[in-house]
This record gives structure tokens, sequence and C-alpha cells, in this order.
């Protein structure tokens, strides 16, 4: 019993001392945020729109026909529906063991998505690192029903490197959007083609996430902005007995329970 105890003890310390920002078993970190481009004619836009052919039309950045709603943001959203949905995708996830949890058919295109990525992540590796909501409105809404898909740019904060797996919970089913439909930019934002839109979960690994040296003042930094080590605390919270510790952006959401 006094080893076990030593043992978890040695890792809640390793997490409380990775970061001052560090809050077991989650970190705060930015929300995510859809970025504003500029086309070769100067115009500013914030999305675009794909048909069959891949002939693309651009959403203007002044139409606010893109809306972006991060976990935290939920009870504001300007529809009901939007803060169920997030509400009741993020309960799946606070309450599973792992990703494959949520649904046995994500295994296979998990494993794919890895492979293609030139990854070496164990799936039981992977975390949910953010939860939000992309809406559509307008003529955007319209493309999108008659069967064009929409891509947007979002700054995730990821490195040049990492690893970027996007899942999304339509219809109560979670899938996982095919890795061709993905482009890590190498400057922290990352274009994602959507075919439907509903809550989308931003899935990365910890397979480089390697224990800072105890004694070491300054941890090395992880592949999200503001974030420090969130992946040492969950393991240490999941050894006392705490579930969902895999969902690494738990505590951004600000509706918590008494």
């Amino acid at each position: 019993m006094k080893k076990i105890s030593a043992t978890l003890l040695a890792l809640l310390l390793v997490a409380c001392f990775a970061g001052n920002v560090l809050a077991a078993p989650s970190v705060v970190v930015e929300d995510p945020v859809i970025v504003t481009k500029t086309d070769e004619n100067g115009v500013a836009y914030i999305g675009q729109l794909v048909d069959e052919q891949g002939e693309v039309t651009l959403i203007p950045a002044d139409s606010g026909a893109v809306v972006l709603t991060p976990i935290d943001a939920a009870d504001t959203a300007a529809d009901p529906e939007i803060k169920e949905k997030l509400d009741d995708a993020y309960n799946e996830i606070a309450a599973a063991p792992d990703l494959t949890a949520l649904d046995p058919d994500l295994g296979e295109p998990l494993k794919e998505a890895i492979t293609v990525s030139g990854s070496d992540v164990p799936v039981d590796n992977l975390v949910v690192r953010e939860l939000f909501y992309v809406t559509v409105s307008g003529v955007a809404a319209d493309a999108l029903a008659a069967g064009k898909s929409v891509v947007v740019t979002m700054d995730l904060g990821v490195a040049p490197d990492a690893l970027v797996i996007i899942m999304t919970r339509c219809e109560t089913k979670w899938e996982v959007v095919p890795q061709e439909n993905i482009k890590n930019n190498g400057d922290g934002t990352v274009d994602v083609k959507f075919e439907k839109l509903c809550p989308v979960a931003f899935v990365t690994g910890t397979a480089t996430v390697t224990p800072p040296v105890v004694g070491d003042p300054t941890p090395p930094a992880d592949e999200k902005k503001g974030s420090a080590w969130p992946w040492v605390a969950g393991a240490a919270v999941a050894a006392l007995g705490g579930g969902g510790a895999f969902f690494a952006a738990k505590n951004k959401k600000k509706k918590e329970q008494a």
C-alpha cells in the first residue's frame, strides 16, 4: 500500500510541478478561432464552399456566415440546439475511458488516420484537446444543404509536425474526418473540409510528450498554446480513480457541477 501511495504522490507532484496553469486532469488553453484569409485580389474570406468538381466559392469575411462556438461558450450560442448537442458530446467524451469507447467502429478509422499522418501514436494515447461547433448561415448554409463542402481555417495552436485528427458527432454518431480533408499549415492553423456540420472534436496524441525532470523549473512546452503537460496530470487523476481523464479540455467548460 505504501508503494502504491508513493507512486500516486510522485505522479501528482510531477503534475503540479509541470506548470503554473495546470489544473488536473486538464489545462486551460486558448479557444480555437476561425482565421480570416485574403485571396490574390485582396478579398478577405472566412471559408470556402467546394463542389464535387472542386470549384471554389469564397465566403466573405464580412458576411458573418461562419461561426465557431467552443464548448465553454455553449451557453451563449444563438441556437439552443447547439448548446444541447455540445453538452451531449461533452458528456459522452467525459464519461469514456478512451476514444474507442465512444463507438467501437472508431478503432480502424483512427488507426488509419494515425498511419496516414506518419505518426506512431497508439490509439489509446489519443486525447480530445478541443470541442466546438462550426455553423454556417445564409448562402453558405444553402450551398452545404445542396451538397457542397465547407472548408474553414482554424487556429488550433498546433506544432508543424503535430498529429491532427478531427472527429464529428452528427446525429449522435461519432465519425473520423478523412485525413485528406485536413491540412496542418505549419503555423498553428489547420484547414478542415466539412461535408456536414455538428459538434467537432480536435484530437491529438501524447507520444511526443515526455515528463519533465523533477527539479527542472522550466518544463518543455506542449504542442498546444498555453498548455503544460496535461497528460501527466491526467495519468495521476486516472490512477486515483477519475474517469474520462483523456478529455484534456475538460476544465475549460465553465458550466461545472457544484
